[in-house]
């Protein structure tokens, strides 16, 4: 392509919107700021300007058109400072002292009673003491759960 033949598309006249709402744009827009529906500025059009249109068509043209909202503004902060902190597992093995009361820290004997439960082993969970019927050694019949009233007999 030669220069002159560029420089000819280059200036070629802008096309024309093909839109039949581009006469009524700001007009269009301006409803919608003031909050008005689509529905109703379809028909404020059709009354006012006799030009009807379907609501999706209106929906596509001020989509396109309306200014985008203002985006949030970046926060330029300065990345944070990583303090070296002490592993859980140091912190864990440093014995509390007993009289810590007296350093002023409200919540010292409420982290001794929870290291002291952490360190307790769980409880035992009761088992379950199962029947078998001895009338009936011949057929075989599921385990059944004892009464609480023999339970606590055994």
């Amino acid at each position: 392509m030669t220069p002159e033949q560029f420089r000819d598309l280059a200036n070629l006249p802008l096309d024309e919107s093909c839109s039949r709402l581009e006469p009524y744009k700001e007009l269009i827009l301006r409803w919608r700021r003031q909050g008005r529906g689509y529905t109703r500025i379809r028909k404020l059009l059709a009354e006012k300007c006799s030009v009807t249109i379907s609501r999706q068509v209106l929906t596509r043209f001020i989509k396109r058109r309306a200014k985008p909202r203002k985006p949030k503004p970046d926060l330029d902060l300065e990345p944070a400072t990583v303090q070296p902190v002490a592993s859980v597992r140091q912190a864990a093995a440093t014995p509390i002292p007993k009289n810590s009361d007296q350093s002023g820290d409200p919540y010292a004997e409420v982290r001794e009673r929870m290291r002291k439960h952490k360190e307790a082993p769980p409880p035992l969970k009761p088992r379950k003491v199962f029947e078998v019927p001895e009338e009936d050694d011949d057929e075989i019949k599921p385990l059944r759960m004892m009464p609480p009233s023999i339970k606590k007999e055994r």
